[in-house]
């Protein structure tokens, strides 16, 4: 009996950026991330974490935690994380250890609470132009709580 096996390479898979036939750590493309949080969710061994600090949220990367399983390269819907090009993080410093990314935070116009990134409500805004929905972006710059309470936007609440 004959055994056809096929390895993939990173090349195979992503988009022909990379060729590594074994197992790197993953890294996040900080201009594609928007904070959606779906990497820390299916992360098996909490490896990523996602933080907020003042008007950033901060979605951060522990590789002494990474097991290479890529989930979270699996999941991300913006596709913006990727293997990194190095296998090696020998080191001294648990610092070197960490990647992160910092992501700007928008603000509720109401209650001045910070509720999601300003990428975020960027995709968000697009993506209801692409279906034809021309939403102000202002209409939009307010949390879940504020924007059931708001008269203003209540014909809206099933949309948003």
């Amino acid at each position: 009996m004959e055994v056809n096996l096929h390895v993939k390479t990173c090349k195979d898979v992503y988009e022909g950026e990379y060729e590594m036939t074994y197992r790197t750590f993953p890294k996040i493309i900080s201009n594609r991330c928007i904070g959606c949080g779906s990497c820390s969710n299916v992360c098996p061994t909490n490896a990523i974490e996602i933080t907020q600090y003042e008007d950033y949220k901060i979605v951060r990367i522990f590789y002494g935690r990474c097991i290479q399983c890529f989930m979270c390269v699996d999941t991300c819907p913006e596709n913006a994380i990727i293997p990194r090009e190095d296998y090696d993080i020998i080191t001294d410093n648990i610092d070197n250890l960490y990647y992160e990314v910092c992501l700007k935070m928008v603000k509720c116009e109401l209650c001045g609470k910070y509720f999601t990134t300003k990428r975020s409500l960027e995709k968000l805004v697009n993506e209801l132009k692409s279906h034809g929905i021309d939403l102000s972006e202002d209409m939009l710059r307010m949390c879940t709580e504020c924007r059931i309470l708001s008269r203003k936007l209540y014909p809206l609440r099933i949309i948003l």
